[in-house]
């Protein structure tokens, strides 16, 4: 995205008028549109990384359940 971007902006300045207008701002959306994937594509690569597995329930300093009893 970013090289169509740098592209349409050259082409645009070759232009005059409303097309060279439009032609730079669909260069600039062109551009954000290509750091919103690279954004994207970091975050992505942030949360695939490998973590220490957490638990969620700690228990340390409880005693133990006592075993249910089967007798009346």
């Amino acid at each position: 995205m970013g090289w169509r971007a740098w592209r349409g902006h050259q082409e645009a300045l070759a232009q005059t008028g409303a097309a060279r207008v439009l032609g730079e701002r669909l260069a600039l959306v062109m551009m954000l549109l290509g750091l919103l994937a690279l954004l994207t594509a970091g975050a992505v690569a942030w949360q695939l990384r490998r973590r220490e597995r957490r638990h969620s329930l700690h228990l340390s300093g409880a005693s133990p359940p006592a075993p249910p009893s089967d007798g009346p």
